[in-house]
C-alpha cells in the first residue's frame, strides 16, 4: 500500500488534521472576511479529514459540506463529525447544481490540480451571485525561476505553485474579482518548521517529499515560496439573476 506525503506519519504529526500552513486561525480570518452567517451553505473542497469543514460549522453555525478524493479521509472525516455532509468526489466535478453554496473554501488544493481553471470554473457555477470563494495556497514570491516545478509529485501545492499575477489572472479568467489578497508567508515559514522537527531533519523531509533530487530543491528555494490567502466573487458580468 502506498501512502502520499500528507499520509505519512510525520507529515500527519506536524499538519495536524488541517495538513496545510497557518491551519484554522488563518480559516477563521477567511471566515471573517467572507461575512460568513449561522445557516449559509459552505463547501470544503478538497476537505482532507475534515478540520475546515467541522470547524466552519461549530464555530460559525454553517451547514458545511466536505468534498474529497480520498476515500481514506472521507471516511476518517465521518468517524469524526456525523453531522457534516462529507462527499466522495472531484474538485473537477462538483456534484451540486448551480447557485448551491454561499461559500466555497479551498485549501492548499488549486496548486495540486491539473486544470485550476477548471476547478475554479466548476466552484463559479455552484455560488451564489453573491457568494464568496476562500483560498489559502503556495505561491512563487520569484515566479520566473520556478519553471522545473512541473516535475514535482502530483499531490504537493508546490507542483501547480504560481506567481501572484497568475493567480489572479487564472481567478480573472473563471470569473472572479479578487477582493482580499493577503501574504501570509509567515504561516509557511512556522509550518516548515515544524515539519523539520517532525522529520528529524530538514534533509529527511525533503528527502520524503522530493526523493534524492538536488536540482529540484535548488530550484524550490529559487522561486521563494510563499504563502497566500484570498478572498474572491464573481465578477458582476458573470453573476447569474
Amino acid at each position: 500500500m502506498s501512502y502520499s506525503l500528507y499520509e505519512q506519519a510525520p507529515f500527519r504529526q506536524a499538519a495536524g488534521a488541517e495538513f496545510r500552513p497557518g491551519g484554522l486561525a488563518l480559516t477563521e480570518e477567511l471566515a471573517d472576511e467572507c461575512g460568513l452567517e449561522p445557516g449559509q451553505r459552505v463547501l470544503d473542497l478538497g476537505c482532507g479529514v475534515g478540520a475546515t469543514a467541522s470547524y466552519l460549522a461549530g464555530r460559525w453555525g454553517v451547514s458545511a459540506f466536505g468534498l474529497d478524493s480520498s476515500a481514506r479521509f472521507i471516511e476518517e472525516a465521518e468517524a469524526h463529525d456525523p453531522g457534516v455532509t462529507w462527499v466522495l468526489g472531484r474538485a473537477q466535478e462538483i456534484p451540486y447544481g448551480e447557485g448551491f453554496f454561499d461559500a466555497v473554501f479551498c485549501e492548499c488544493l488549486l496548486s495540486t490540480v491539473d486544470d485550476p481553471v477548471r476547478v475554479l470554473g466548476e466552484i463559479h457555477r455552484v455560488l451564489r451571485a453573491d457568494g464568496r470563494l476562500a483560498i489559502t495556497d503556495l505561491y512563487l514570491r520569484n515566479p520566473g525561476r520556478g519553471s522545473s516545478l512541473s516535475g514535482l509529485p502530483a499531490a504537493t501545492c508546490l507542483r501547480g505553485a504560481a506567481g501572484r499575477e497568475a493567480v489572479v489572472s487564472m481567478l480573472e479568467l473563471a470569473g472572479f474579482t479578487v477582493r482580499v489578497w493577503r501574504d501570509r508567508s509567515d504561516a509557511l515559514k512556522a509550518f516548515m518548521g515544524r515539519m523539520v522537527f517532525a522529520y528529524g531533519s530538514g534533509a529527511c523531509f525533503w528527502e520524503a517529499f522530493l526523493g534524492e533530487n538536488e536540482d529540484r530543491r535548488a530550484s524550490i528555494a529559487l522561486a521563494r515560496p510563499g504563502y497566500y490567502m484570498l478572498v474572491g466573487e464573481p465578477c458582476a458580468d458573470t453573476r447569474r439573476t
